[in-house]
């Protein structure tokens, strides 16, 4: 059953994980890959958790790379899907809004568990702003220990996802940093909640760092890998390969090959991935839309323009509530909104706006069209109670 949820997922990716598996069972340290007898950073420069989480259930509970991959997928999914539901029963209480909100939150899921990969960790932390909200709305009636423990706890789940794929709790963060900023609680409060979230997210990272990345560092320069130990997302190679969105006699086709075959074209000796790499590349990037302006404003715009298209797809009914509705809202509750879903349409403009790019994207979309939807049914209750 594992094997045939977790069959979904980048080939490369894959082996990988098989890597990863291979590389802690000769090795015995967390992170590091091996084939034929070479050891190099697992995943190479690509987000390490779920490479380390597969070596974890291999080593303890003897799951193979795809029963690990089917777990995790399994674990995710239904989590974010318990806390969506949990989020939505406890925040709002008109049954509309509950309804509205099972049914969206339902095809996130559907939608998301026919993506699967890793981009599923921008749906699971979606799954934390109804929850926030409403212990932030109910703070008054909330021990003041609990409220801080549960702020803790997020940030922790929040950068943890960010280890499984990269900024997918980064969304979430802006969105609750901004609405406690803009929130009428006092100074001191303010800074208190953020200090916490943060300090969570700072804590995962030196965890991270002192068991996984120190060791792993360690060991792979004992060995004497010519492979690069970064361990971060490739930025410009995603960027540069996604200019082919639009066809172009510069970048033909969104292929890793195109990124790999510039780079070569300048330099033969450069290491895949490696900082060199990725230095090329900006470089390319950079003269790209300097030398053809025209032609990156009209990447840009057919991007965008597949945004506006899901946007309109998955908010669905909910476009009427939104524009009916959206001047009577406070700005301190639309603003975080607004702000998140920016920052997750980012990954469909910079690179290219395939739904598994784009998954933050309409968790936030779906969330603010219920959360609208919610202020419109309240405020239609209101005005009949006052007939």
């Amino acid at each position: 059953m594992l094997e045939y949820i977790g069959n979904k997922i980048m080939p490369t990716r894959y082996e990988g994980i098989e890597d990863a598996i291979s590389g802690i069972n000769k090795s015995n340290i967390y992170g590091v890959g091996e084939k034929d007898g070479d050891f190099f950073n697992a995943g190479w420069s690509d987000d390490q958790g779920l490479y380390v989480f597969s070596q974890f259930l291999n080593k303890y509970f003897n799951l193979s790379a795809m029963e690990s991959i089917g777990l995790f997928y399994v674990l995710i999914i239904s989590l974010g899907f318990v806390f969506y539901i949990l989020g939505s029963m406890l925040l709002f209480s008109n049954k509309k809004t509950i309804f509205a909100s099972f049914i969206g939150i339902l095809i996130l899921t559907l939608l998301t568990y026919k993506v699967r990969d890793t981009y599923v960790m921008f749906y699971f932390t979606g799954s934390f702003i109804f929850i926030f909200l409403w212990m932030f709305k109910k703070q008054k009636d909330i021990k003041p220990a609990l409220l801080l423990s549960v702020l803790f706890i997020i940030g922790l789940f929040l950068e943890m996802s960010n280890l499984f794929r990269g900024h997918a709790g980064t969304g979430v963060l802006l969105f609750i940093c901004l609405y406690i900023f803009l929130s009428r609680f006092c100074i001191k409060n303010k800074v208190l909640f953020i200090s916490v979230l943060l300090t969570s997210s700072l804590a995962i990272n030196f965890l991270w760092s002192n068991t996984i990345q120190i060791p792993k560092e360690r060991f792979l320069k004992q060995v004497g890998t010519d492979l690069p130990i970064t361990s971060s997302h490739p930025f410009w190679h995603s960027v540069y390969i996604g200019l082919g969105f639009v066809d172009n006699h510069i970048v033909s086709t969104y292929k890793d090959e195109i990124g790999i075959e510039k780079v070569k074209s300048i330099n033969p000796d450069v290491k895949y991935l490696s900082m060199e790499y990725e230095n090329i590349l900006r470089g390319e990037v950079i003269e790209y839309v300097i030398k053809y302006p025209l032609l990156f404003l009209q990447n840009i715009s057919a991007k965008i323009g597949v945004l506006v298209f899901y946007f309109i797809l998955f908010v669905n009914l909910g476009i009427y509530y939104i524009v009916k509705n959206i001047k009577n809202i406070e700005y301190r509750e639309a603003l975080p909104f607004y702000i998140g879903i920016m920052f997750n349409s980012l990954f469909g403009i910079l690179v290219i706006p395939s739904l598994n790019y784009i998954i933050g994207f309409i968790s936030f979309s779906i969330l603010f069209a219920i959360y609208i939807m919610n202020y419109a049914f309240e405020k239609n209750k209101t005005m009949k109670g006052n007939l």
